[in-house]
């Protein structure tokens, strides 16, 4: 549900402060920062704002994606799809000073309704 959304953002920017070490984040976020991040559907500026929050506490930027915008899709209302950039990896500036070339590649999905990142 979103409040243990908004629990979860809490707790990365709690353990962020813990942790001086660079810092790398991958996987499912299951929310979206932009609207462009989207092609159907609604797009809610409150989780977005929420997400963005953890971007600005934690010192987070998103690694460079090549492959494909969306990483996940699923039928809406009628025969209309929903696409969304749910998957992503971010990090904060000493890792990507330390990883320059680095970037994220989205893979064609097989087994689920999300792409695997690579």
């Amino acid at each position: 549900t979103y409040t243990s959304r908004i629990e979860l953002w809490n707790h990365i920017i709690e353990l962020r402060r813990d942790i001086d070490d660079p810092w790398l984040l991958m996987g499912d976020f299951n929310d979206i920062i932009l609207p462009s991040e989207q092609k159907g559907g609604t797009f809610s500026h409150s989780r977005a704002g929420a997400l963005l929050n953890v971007y600005d506490k934690c010192n987070l930027v998103d690694i460079k994606t090549t492959g494909g915008t969306f990483t996940w899709n699923r039928p809406c209302s009628g025969n209309r799809m929903v696409f969304r950039k749910l998957d992503r990896a971010i990090a904060d500036v000493p890792w990507c000073m330390a990883f320059p070339d680095a970037y994220v590649e989205v893979l064609c999905k097989f087994h689920s309704d999300h792409n695997p990142l690579l």
